[in-house]
């Protein structure tokens, strides 16, 4: 089945449709996605895919899944609702109010999307001046690239409740 990532992708997001993709936002929930790759001989689901945000419809997968009620080939699974674009990390409105911070995760969520996803950012004039000028000649490869932009795993040790 050969069908182009910006085909996936604009299906995925509700802007286009492809025969041999089924994309289906359970219970109207745009934080709560399943995606369907059809054979195309039989037109029955080859392959099923999950993208869920948000710990409450996280938790609901969790449950579908334990109770052998839905089968995935891949689940996408962010913390918050709105995945990355409502972040923790993210900048926050100055209005406070529900409705402010809803318009400026939907903004932010657009100009996301908007933006080509197939771009390496160093291949961007304007990103690849600011790297050299950030990290020097090296830019990405440089030493202080690799501090700056990477992380690595840093385990927690679980202290002890001592309330037993």
């Amino acid at each position: 089945i050969d069908i182009a990532p910006e085909v996936i992708a604009a299906v995925g997001k509700g802007e286009a449709t492809h025969p041999l993709l089924q994309v289906k936002a359970v219970r109207n929930q745009s934080d709560h996605r399943e995606i369907a790759l059809l054979d195309p001989a039989t037109q029955q689901p080859r392959l099923q895919f999950a993208a869920v945000y948000g710990f409450r419809h996280l938790q609901n997968l969790v449950r579908k899944l334990k109770t052998g009620r839905s089968v995935y080939h891949y689940v996408e699974v962010a913390a918050c609702p709105s995945a990355c674009s409502n972040g923790g990390g993210q900048l926050q409105p100055a209005d406070p109010s529900p409705a402010a911070k809803k318009q400026w995760v939907s903004e932010t969520e657009r100009i996301y999307t908007a933006a080509d996803s197939y771009e390496r950012p160093e291949d961007n004039a304007a990103i690849s001046e600011l790297i050299y000028e950030w990290f020097g000649a090296e830019g990405l490869d440089s030493e202080a690239a690799r501090r700056a932009l990477h992380t690595q795993f840093h385990g927690v040790v679980a202290k002890a409740n001592p309330l037993g």
